[in-house]
């Protein structure tokens, strides 16, 4: 794209995102390129802030599939080639520091603290788990009645206790469905297989999963569980080895 059709484009996708994030009662805290980074509760208490921001995630979701329909749309009378967009969400949940931060002649209101570097790598690690957007087990202790997915203990890059990390599969009606009661058992056995050192039946599990998910999990199952047995099985462990995947990158 030339730098005005680049313009257009950004304006295209993060105006939607945007107001996605406004209407959840969220405070845009910045944009860096592409990206946007948000928070909740200040400057106004919100009790519901976790909830909100999860569906503020799911909406954007949405969203992303509707302006992918519409620029594919835009695209074929041209005969340009359109490369699918796809996003990752970063959740996390916990006390930051908020307030106006720069400069004595030039600031911003922002919030800065280890759970926002939190926030910026889960959202990082997205790519590596194959799931668009992730979250922490704080972010989903708020919001209980949404459909999560235990994904893996992670110790993300410069942290030295690893932390259980989250998939959204969707809204309360999704996980008070029988299809993702379904699926989120034998997410369960296959979690427990892996954890008991059982790779080829944590595989076996990961590939009947894969079939029951929904799209938006489809690659967390076809590319990070599906890899990540089938290296585990071929590897040599020790005993100390532990159920913990160590992303190397931001």
């Amino acid at each position: 794209l030339s730098a005005v059709e680049l313009t257009s484009f950004l304006n295209e996708y993060l105006t939607p995102m945007t107001d996605a994030v406004l209407e959840q009662l969220g405070t845009v805290d910045k944009y860096m390129g592409d990206a946007i980074m948000a928070f909740w509760n200040a400057p106004l208490d919100d009790r519901e802030h976790a909830v909100h921001a999860v569906r503020a995630a799911l909406h954007m979701r949405k969203l992303l599939v509707d302006l992918n329909r519409r620029w594919t749309d835009t695209a074929s009378p041209t005969n340009r080639v359109f490369h699918q967009v796809k996003f990752g969400v970063g959740l996390n949940t916990g006390e930051c520091c908020v307030g106006n931060l720069g400069s004595s002649r030039r600031f911003d209101y922002s919030a800065i603290g280890d759970e926002v570097n939190i926030a910026s790598r889960l959202e990082g690690a997205s790519k590596v788990l194959g799931v668009d957007i992730v979250a922490s087990a704080p972010t989903r202790e708020g919001a209980p009645d949404f459909a999560w997915l235990e994904i893996d203990r992670v110790l993300l890059k410069g942290k030295t206790l690893p932390t259980a990390v989250f998939a959204l599969a969707g809204g309360p009606e999704v996980a008070a469905s029988a299809d993702f009661r379904e699926l989120a058992k034998l997410h369960e056995d296959m979690l427990a297989a892996y954890r008991e050192r059982d790779f080829l039946e944590a595989g076996r599990l990961a590939g009947e999963a894969a079939q029951r998910a929904p799209g938006e999990l489809g690659g967390l199952y076809m590319n990070y569980y599906l890899e990540r047995f089938a290296l585990l099985a071929t590897s040599k462990l020790g005993e100390a080895w532990e159920p913990v995947f160590v992303l190397e990158t931001k």
